[in-house]
């Protein structure tokens, strides 16, 4: 083996270039995350220093988008108002589903309270074969 010391690279403007290992939460992942198409352009920044999620020609594009739809909302709801309509309620946002709890076959019974550790009886198999 060799006594000369390997060069240590400079240090990673975001930390480490390591996600796991580093301290920052978006070090080494400061790519745009525009879904349509690979964005190669640097996510811009926050006034708090973090990362947004797309670059700023992205996220110009999508605010402009946005005030778009809002606007056409406002008129509409204005329109329909003036016409003396009830405008529709707004629709209830997306919740979060939980995931389908854990089944520990360990401590599995069956509907009757019975004991069941997933073998199958004589009559199970013969069901299952006219069943195939």
């Amino acid at each position: 083996m060799s006594n000369h010391a390997h060069p240590v690279p400079p240090p990673h403007p975001f930390g480490s270039p390591h996600p796991a290992a580093s301290a920052t939460p978006f070090a080494g992942n400061t790519k745009c995350r525009y879904a349509y198409k690979d964005c190669q352009n640097v996510r811009s920044s926050k006034q708090n220093g973090d990362l947004h999620t797309l670059c700023e020609f992205h996220r110009s594009k999508a605010n402009t988008i946005q005030k778009l739809y809002a606007r056409k909302k406002r008129h509409l709801r204005r329109t329909l108002k003036a016409a003396g309509i009830t405008p529709p309620p707004p629709r209830p946002r997306a919740r979060r589903v939980d995931p389908i709890p854990y089944h520990n076959d360990s401590d599995s019974t069956g509907d009757d309270g019975t004991s069941n550790n997933g073998s199958l009886t004589e009559d199970d198999v013969a069901i299952l074969r006219e069943l195939i």
